[in-house]
């Protein structure tokens, strides 16, 4: 696995919309796992687990691992580098404030009793395969983890603004191909615009944990061919979209307010992070322009 490439998050960052757009590139093999979490709730399958999930890619393609549950895990980034210290790593990052909204959307769709979104904010665990992840915003854990991140792979990871998604998607694609040295194929033609997986989409509930079982997907990937697997996937998640219906929850004012108040510095420090551009490939001496 010498040509690779991480999406170490963050959760709720489009990492759907990566996936389904990026498999669609002929110089990049996307396995059928949408999160492979390998470096994560997944390591102790150890490293033919992980191998085999690329067995049928071709010669000179860029593999692809979208595991977004990294980002709440320092664990990841050293296992990243112990694995392959050549491997790139892509981070998208969202405002603080509406990460935190957007999360707590995602659980509270999903789950009929859900703690109140102040409670939520002091962190909150949930299971990702066998391994319990919890997800923090305060004591500014955002900042932290972002710049844990960056120090830890910088002069080899590209840094953008999630709303890069909505504002201009195809230079996005344009920027990745650059940074993984990939020929060009995105363009208005081949980048899907519609969101996918957006807070507001539909629901199936039932139907999302069952295809969320480690057992499950471990079944699927051995039963069903890899390009099938992704083709339902993608048309599951085509129809649980934002353009469909409105989610089961909408945040309260107070909930809105009180994210900002709670967050406000750590969406003053992510703005500065992206003041001059959009995209970084942070190198040393980075954090200069923060001050």
């Amino acid at each position: 696995m010498e040509r690779s490439f991480v999406v170490i998050g963050m959760p709720r960052g489009g990492t759907t919309y990566l996936y389904h757009n990026l498999q669609n590139h002929p110089e990049i093999f996307v396995p059928f796992r949408k999160e492979v979490n390998y470096f994560g709730a997944n390591y102790g399958k150890g490293p033919e687990w992980y191998s085999g999930l690329y067995k049928d890619s071709k010669s000179g393609q860029v593999l692809a691992d979208i595991s977004p549950p990294c980002f709440m895990d320092p664990e990841s980034d050293k296992r990243i580098k112990n694995f392959n210290h050549n491997t790139k790593v892509i981070l998208v990052v969202r405002d603080p404030v509406e990460w935190a909204l957007s999360f707590y959307s995602q659980f509270a769709s999903f789950n009929y009793t859900m703690v109140p979104f102040s409670e939520f904010l002091n962190g909150y665990s949930y299971n990702v395969g066998q391994k319990a992840i919890t997800v923090r915003f305060l004591e500014n854990y955002i900042v932290n983890r972002i710049s844990e991140i960056i120090d830890n792979f910088k002069g080899n990871i590209f840094v953008y603004h999630y709303k890069v998604l909505e504002d201009n998607p195809v230079e996005l694609f344009n920027k990745l191909e650059n940074f993984l040295g990939i020929g060009p194929f995105f363009n208005e033609e081949t980048v899907v615009t519609k969101k996918i997986n957006a807070s507001g989409r539909r629901n199936f509930i039932w139907f999302s944990r069952l295809v969320s079982r480690e057992g499950v997907i471990n079944f699927l990937g051995k039963v069903f061919p890899r390009k099938l697997t992704m083709a339902v996937r993608k048309q599951f998640d085509s129809l649980s979209s934002k353009n469909s219906v409105q989610s089961r929850y909408v945040h309260s004012e107070r909930d809105y307010q009180l994210a900002k108040e709670r967050l406000k510095d750590q969406k003053v420090w992510v703005d500065k992070l992206f003041q001059e551009s959009n995209y970084i490939i942070p190198v040393d001496g980075w954090r200069e322009q923060l001050k």
